[in-house]
């Protein structure tokens, strides 16, 4: 599954991914849904909750929170560590009591490729 992904280099969907490991004689969606789920446990996947698609972790680590920058024209997504700029939202959420295991942030536009290619 994790090669599909690699190989694939664009976000999948569940039955995308089904799709490239029918080869390999994997034909449940239970099982895909069963292998994302694996891999998302051990941070070698990420679900772009946005487009109901998976990416293969740039960065894996889960102290580091996560920006992704999702096209609305060709559905490329990229995955950035958020460098801090988010510091007083951390602050505000520490104050309250909250306790974050996971932070991701999605933002959707157009990306460089695309927007060049817009007439103008």
């Amino acid at each position: 599954m994790l090669e599909a992904l690699k190989v694939s280099g664009k976000p999948m969907t569940a039955y995308e991914a089904l799709e490239a490991v029918r080869k390999e004689g994997i034909r449940s969606p239970l099982t895909v849904y069963r292998a994302l789920s694996l891999l998302i446990e051990s941070k070698k996947v990420r679900r772009v909750q946005s487009i109901g698609a998976y990416i293969v972790c740039k960065y894996p680590t889960p102290d580091v929170a996560i920006v992704l920058a999702i096209c609305d024209d060709c559905g490329s997504v990229e995955e950035l560590p958020e460098d801090g700029a988010l510091s007083s939202l951390k602050q505000e959420i520490d104050q309250i009591g909250f306790h974050v295991e996971q932070s991701i942030i999605e933002v959707k536009g157009r990306c460089g490729a695309c927007f060049s290619e817009t007439p103008t």
